[in-house]
Parts: C-alpha cells; structure tokens; sequence
C-alpha cells in the first residue's frame, strides 16, 4: 500500500519554512502522482498548488522538479477530471509568473477561463463569462487586441457585447 502526503486530519504544513522541507515535500508528492495509485493524485496535485502558489519567490520550482512533463500527463487526455482542473491550473500559475510581461499576452491569460465559461452548455454560466469578457475589452482595448491575435473575435469594432449578454 501507497502512502500519501495527503494529511487531511494534520494541520496544514508552512511549505515555505526551509528549502530542504520544500525539497522533501515535493519529493513525496512527485511520487504520489506518478503513483498507480490514482487516489493519491489529486490530493497531491492540490497540495503541489499550494506550494507553487506560496513559494512565488522561487520561480524555479518547476524547472527543478521538472513539474510541467508531470503535469501533462494529466492534461494530455482532455478529460476534465479534478486532475486535469489541478494540473492546468498549476500550470497557469506557473505560466503567468514566469512568462512574458507583454500585456497581449497576459491579457490572453487573464481570459482564457472567461472563453471556457462562454462555451459552457449552462446558459448562466454562458452569459456571466460573456458579460465579464465583454467588461473587460469595454475596460481596457488590450484584451480586445489579445482576442484579436488568437481568432477568438475577427475585428473588434465588430464586436457587440450587447450580442453577447442578452
């Protein structure tokens, strides 16, 4: 039997304490997800999302760890499964630290979930993501252009927001 680094009824542990603790850490986890165990894989995965998000000062984690080819193997599938909402969301994390500062670009990842709520089959759901979007593009043209260079909207003079949301 497998054992986690999971520890739901220990309080949480201060993952930013030392790098040796760090280092342990992640170890452990890196074993859980790559463990045929497959319910040790989100609790991992989440605990694995703490650590990136409370080590921020230490951009290179995942280079180290050789985080994103572990992560993929939860995102190549297309199944949207805890794993793969965990693992996209490290990776967004990751991604919007240590990439580019250029606002375009940036701005493509601010909306990238707002696009996943528009195609959503809930129609509240639906609206609400084309509402925020559309206050978005209203607030600042940069998340226009940004739609712009990846084919999401054609020209954005032509977009009608009102469309969108009623």
């Amino acid at each position: 039997m497998e054992e986690s680094t999971f520890r739901p009824d220990q309080p949480a542990q201060s993952v930013t304490s030392t790098g040796s603790d760090v280092f342990k850490i992640i170890k452990q986890l890196i074993d859980d997800i790559e463990s045929d165990n497959t319910n040790l894989h989100a609790p991992a995965l989440r605990q694995l999302l703490d650590i990136i998000i409370e080590n921020r000062e230490n951009k290179d984690l995942a280079s180290k760890y050789k985080l994103i080819p572990l992560l993929n193997k939860f995102i190549g599938n297309l199944e949207k499964n805890e794993e793969f909402v965990l693992s996209t969301t490290i990776q967004h994390v990751i991604g919007v630290r240590n990439g580019s500062d250029d606002k375009t670009i940036l701005a493509g990842a601010a909306t990238d979930s707002m696009i996943l709520s528009i195609f959503s089959p809930d129609e509240k759901t639906s609206k609400s993501g084309s509402k925020a979007l559309c206050d978005l593009i209203e607030e600042n043209e940069i998340f226009g252009h940004s739609l712009m260079t990846t084919g999401f909207i054609l020209k954005h003079d032509a977009l009608s927001c009102e469309m969108w949301t009623t």
